[in-house]
């Protein structure tokens, strides 16, 4: 694959290069942010690929390509054609066509949900954790209590 220089003359020959510039350029939000948008809790992962250290796996690019289908392409192999274009967030939300605003609003919520139900589905767990840990409490004290009556009835 052929290296791509944008107008600041970043090297884009490696699919890390691309996913920093698409963050830092495109989107122009934190590795934190994006890490939110596509709905995984921490960052350290991302920082990986930005610095270079890991490349991102086939779970992660899918992630990714969920919320921001339309640069798979170019995320993927580098294509001029499908480079998109800088400053994309800052478009005047008024300006853009409903469509665009739903998609701009879905893309900024997707994240957010994601983290809900993976909180939802932890509190769910530890709800079943403390149920169980009640009935075992609740079978101690009962037996327990069979202990005593025998007790004071001998």
């Amino acid at each position: 694959m052929a290296e791509n220089d944008t107008t600041k003359n970043v090297n884009l020959g490696t699919i890390n290069s691309r996913i920093k510039y698409f963050i830092e350029s495109i989107l122009r939000i934190t590795p934190n942010e994006f890490s939110r948008n596509i709905g995984k809790n921490r960052s350290d992962w991302l920082y990986r690929i930005l610095k270079n250290e890991v490349e991102p796996g086939p779970k992660t690019l899918n992630q990714i390509f969920e919320v921001y289908p339309e640069h798979k392409v170019w995320i993927l192999t580098g294509e001029k054609a499908n480079e998109p274009e800088e400053n994309l967030s800052n478009t005047s939300f008024e300006n853009l066509k409903i469509d665009d605003k739903l998609t701009e609003i879905y893309k900024l919520t997707l994240g957010k949900l994601s983290m809900q139900e993976k909180d939802i589905m932890l509190l769910d767990r530890k709800v079943d954790i403390l149920n169980r840990q009640n009935e075992l409490m609740m079978n101690e004290i009962k037996n327990l209590k069979n202990l005593i009556q025998e007790l004071i009835d001998h």
